[in-house]
């Protein structure tokens, strides 16, 4: 075998990771031989090959090919993820740094899990309601907190950095898909913070939480966060999961809620890629 021994499923965590987004961010996900994604994303107008492995029992010859292949091939493996839960994973990360095949670091996220299926305690807080997204009136103030929260440079608390308009727009679409629901926290009937459940086969993915720059640290995120956990053990009895920059603030945020690090996954860009798609 080539992944470690595990109560968990990472292989298939993985690809539920990117069936619920496929209606969040790209118009079209194809899964085909040995866990190769070939995602078409129209906000950032390239197109992208992810690949993970599929099949926990994969002889190590077959998936040291596999992915030498992706690799080495120029047309195709212009972005490479991979999970450092591999047992060769060092292997292919000094593969992948091989200075010939011009890939290049480009940054690591944390995968968390909750599996907790007890009702968190919410504080008190007067004047806080929480509404789900269904109409135009509640999607114009969930794209308004959105864009304010994700905007900006890079910071401590947005690890990713600013997100483009046409990204931020995209979300419209996105949410007109019965397996996508946002939430909405209102204070004093102002939207203040914002968060998604992207839902595949009773697994929950939990994408954009964030609140206004200008109402953070008065535990909004966390409030609206114990909701979402809450109304997810109501509905489902599977688990929670999300994926946020490694050793970020953020990443000590969700911990301290209850969730737990299953792996981290590297991702390596091609040199020059994202210019060579403007």
């Amino acid at each position: 075998m080539i992944i470690k021994k595990t109560k968990y499923d990472f292989s298939k965590l993985i690809f539920i990771h990117f069936a619920v987004q496929k209606h969040m961010y790209f118009n079209n996900a194809i899964c085909e031989n040995y866990g190769t994604f070939y995602m078409s994303d129209n906000i950032e107008d390239s197109s992208w090959n992810y690949f993970v492995p599929e099949n926990a029992y994969l002889t190590l010859r077959n998936f040291d090919k596999i992915y030498k292949n992706l690799i080495t091939n120029k047309s195709k493996a212009s972005c490479i993820c991979l999970p450092n839960y591999l047992i060769d994973y060092k292997y292919i990360k000094e593969l992948l740094q091989e200075e010939k095949y011009k890939y290049k670091y480009e940054s690591k996220e944390s995968w968390l899990i909750y599996d907790n299926k007890k009702t968190l305690r919410q504080a008190k807080k007067d004047n806080i309601t929480i509404k789900l997204l269904n109409n135009s009136k509640l999607m114009k103030d969930y794209l308004n907190v959105f864009a304010d929260a994700y905007g900006g440079e890079k910071t401590e608390l947005s690890p990713y950095g600013g997100l483009s308009k046409e990204y931020i727009n995209s979300l419209d679409e996105a949410y007109k898909y019965d397996n996508n629901l946002a939430f909405i926290l209102y204070y004093n009937n102002k939207p203040v913070s914002v968060a998604s459940l992207c839902l595949h086969g009773g697994y929950g993915g939990i994408y954009g939480v964030g609140t206004k720059q200008a109402d953070r640290g008065q535990g909004f995120s966390k409030y609206l966060m114990i909701y979402l956990i809450n109304y997810y053990n109501s509905h489902y009895d599977k688990y929670l999961f999300l994926q946020t920059e490694t050793d970020s603030l953020v990443e000590r945020f969700y911990k301290h809620l209850g969730f737990k690090k299953l792996f981290e996954m590297e991702m390596y860009v091609k040199e020059n890629f994202n210019e060579q798609q403007q």
